[in-house]
């Protein structure tokens, strides 16, 4: 295990908390779905046939195991009250804004397309890692800065109506002497993606153009894993750019040091 004393103070001072989610329930109900395009209209999957009752969906119930990461409110807000962070968010809040289906997706303020990133590239590692496929990853990003409590979290879980969500290879890892040097081997593999300098320097990816600097080789995961379809990234913001400071953009100078 990497001595404590040598994790990039960067990063846990970022971190207020990490869980070990030992036990996960998730309901997962259809309740409706778009054929062909995402304009298209919803059809309903209420399976009642008694239209004065509550309606019926199809739904499956699974269990499994996470880990979750909290980070700093002070130190979060202060970084995304930057003039040059909040310029980089707003080209996504502008295409958001600008395509009809997308609005479904969260608004992609700063603190959302930084904690979004790196989850998918934590998830990225801990599939090398936690022993379950990468498709087996899901996510949810808590990333709310309009309530009074401001959120800033990021929960990476998996489930399975088998013996599969409960192996316990995730929750081991949410221990923070494996975590904190999984988040940081995860930034090192993001630092340099296959596709640069095209990537790194692109404003312009992905459907609809809802993806920064982000593609297949640093930052896409499965899309039954993300819950934005794999839209709304930027390696920017998590590890700075040109004209942009990154969240974590300190950490790995530190760490090389």
């Amino acid at each position: 295990v990497e001595p404590r004393s040598t994790w990039p103070v960067s990063l846990t001072a970022r971190l207020t908390g990490l869980g070990q989610v030992r036990r996960v329930r998730e309901v997962r109900a259809l309740t409706g779905f778009r054929r062909h395009s995402p304009d298209a209209d919803l059809m309903s999957a209420d399976l009642g046939s008694d239209r004065r009752r509550r309606p019926t969906y199809p739904a499956v119930e699974i269990f499994g195991e996470g880990i979750f990461l909290r980070f700093d409110e002070k130190l979060l807000r202060k970084w995304e009250q930057q003039p040059d962070v909040h310029a980089r968010a707003d080209i996504l809040i502008g295409r958001r804004r600008d395509t009809s289906w997308a609005q479904r997706l969260e608004v992609p303020g700063p603190r959302y397309v930084a904690l979004h990133t790196l989850s998918h590239l934590l998830m990225r590692r801990l599939a090398f890692d936690s022993g379950y496929p990468s498709a087996s990853l899901q996510e949810r990003i808590y990333a709310n800065t309009d309530r009074a409590d401001r959120t800033a979290g990021i929960f990476i879980y998996t489930g399975a109506g088998d013996a599969q969500g409960t192996l316990g290879g995730l929750v081991r890892l949410g221990a923070p002497d494996n975590l904190v040097p999984l988040l940081v081997a995860a930034l090192d593999e993001a630092d340099v993606c296959s596709n640069d300098p095209v990537c790194i320097e692109s404003d312009r990816q992905g459907s609809s153009n809802l993806n920064l600097s982000a593609c297949h080789g640093c930052c896409l995961v499965s899309e039954t894993s993300c819950e934005s379809g794999n839209r709304l990234l930027d390696r920017q913001l998590v590890l700075g750019g040109k004209n942009v400071e990154g969240l974590l953009g300190r950490v790995l100078p530190e760490a090389r040091h």
